[in-house]
């Protein structure tokens, strides 16, 4: 972490006869990206306490890299059960941050959309794989099973403080705008936006790519469906259209983002 010498702007200062103080001086170096200030005559116990804290805060943004790492892999590993959709996590990534981009949203939630966009089916950890690659439609007690990882996916990512805006996101990410999703039944505006926006980016990527239980749809008949189901009221049909605007404007993120129908 760089430090920042207080002193020699001030000796600037006075050999210009510019008025200065220590105050300027650690603002100053803030701007210019200093985390931690020392005065000359540099006192070694200080230095040895700042020091030490320093390498405290080190450990625990270590740890937390960890975590974060641990849960990555774990979706990851949770993608890879189901060949079908290998690589979704990391298109789902790419289109929430496109999303969060253009409706102009704050850094803080961009990054919460490409983390949640990895993690968001965490919870299936806890559905059997039987379940989750099924190639016909299931029965309403391995539906109930299936609607139970929402749930368990914002469990497992709350313990997390950088996450603070993901658990939300993966607790509603299978509303719909009239109450008919599930788990809590949510309407309209009651659903958090981030968890409106993985909506959105998640059904797309559904349609488009190939499931066990249906071949994938090409993408003008995807953004056809997506809109009749917005009319239906299940989905946010402003952010239906933002996407559209994404997916069918933007060739470099279709290139990175998209899989070829029919693969």
């Amino acid at each position: 972490m760089p430090y920042f010498e207080v002193g020699w702007a001030q000796k600037w200062a006075q050999s210009n006869g510019v008025k200065h103080t220590i105050s300027d001086e650690r603002i100053q170096g803030i701007a210019c990206g200093a985390d931690d200030f020392l005065s000359k005559p540099v006192n070694s116990q200080e230095l040895l306490a700042r020091t030490r804290s320093l390498l405290r805060l080190k450990a625990f943004t270590d740890e937390l890299e960890n975590a974060e790492t641990v849960l990555f892999s774990l979706a990851l590993s949770i993608e890879a059960k189901d060949p079908y959709t290998k690589g979704h996590c990391d298109r789902l990534a790419n289109y929430s941050v496109a999303m969060a981009d253009r409706l102009g949203l704050p850094q803080e939630q961009g990054i919460a959309l490409r983390r949640v966009g990895i993690v968001h089916d965490i919870g299936k950890i806890a559905v059997p794989e039987h379940i989750l690659v099924k190639k016909g439609p299931l029965t309403s007690d391995e539906w109930a099973v299936m609607k139970q990882h929402p749930g368990v996916g914002e469990r497992i990512c709350s313990p997390l403080k950088s996450f603070r805006f993901v658990p939300q996101i993966i607790r509603h990410h299978h509303e719909k705008m009239d109450g008919s999703g599930y788990p809590d039944g949510l309407k309209g505006d009651q659903i958090p936006l981030g968890a409106r926006i993985l909506q959105v980016t998640d059904v797309f990527d559904a349609l488009t790519t190939d499931r066990p239980y249906r071949a994938a749809l090409p993408r003008g008949f995807a953004i056809a469906t997506m809109r009749e189901e917005a009319g239906r009221g299940w989905w946010d049909s402003s952010l239906v259209e933002e996407l559209v605007a994404i997916v069918t404007g933007s060739q470099k993120l279709v290139a990175e983002a998209e899989v070829p129908v029919g693969r």
